[in-house]
């Protein structure tokens, strides 16, 4: 699957496990994260110039963690604030977009730089499905 191959493959790069990490992560931590959440999606766009609803969950995840850095974290464009209650001036959906979309900027980087792992480990996949079937 080109989605599989692709977050894997970012998370080789990145050192990162999603949902895994360490105790207390840092900013850094939580890009490393959400970029790997959205590598797949990168990869279908990449191979097929497409996406499938194939990645819902990922989708799902990294936007609660967009949201968490910043309305939780207090490590986002609100500044050092744990907020409770989104004020009404304050569009926390273009900040969480702004942080999904760093994080498909750095997931197409990574891809690019490894096309050939990538194209390689998808050409894999579909020689052993062919084998089983």
């Amino acid at each position: 699957m080109i989605y599989a191959a692709g977050r894997e493959l970012v998370s080789q790069v990145l050192d990162v496990k999603v949902g895994q990490g360490p105790e207390y992560p840092t900013l850094s931590d939580l890009r490393d994260q959400l970029t790997a959440l959205m590598a797949g999606r990168v990869a279908e766009e990449m191979v097929l110039k497409s996406v499938s609803t194939l990645g819902e969950a990922d989708l799902e995840r990294a936007t609660g963690l967009a949201e968490a850095i910043e309305i939780k974290f207090g490590m986002g464009a609100s500044g050092p604030l744990a907020l409770h209650i989104v004020p009404q001036a304050w569009d926390l959906s273009a900040a969480i977009r702004q942080h999904i979309e760093q994080a498909l900027g750095r997931a197409r980087h990574v891809l690019e730089g490894k096309i050939g792992e990538l194209e390689l480990s998808i050409d894999s996949e579909e020689r052993t499905k062919q084998v089983v079937h």
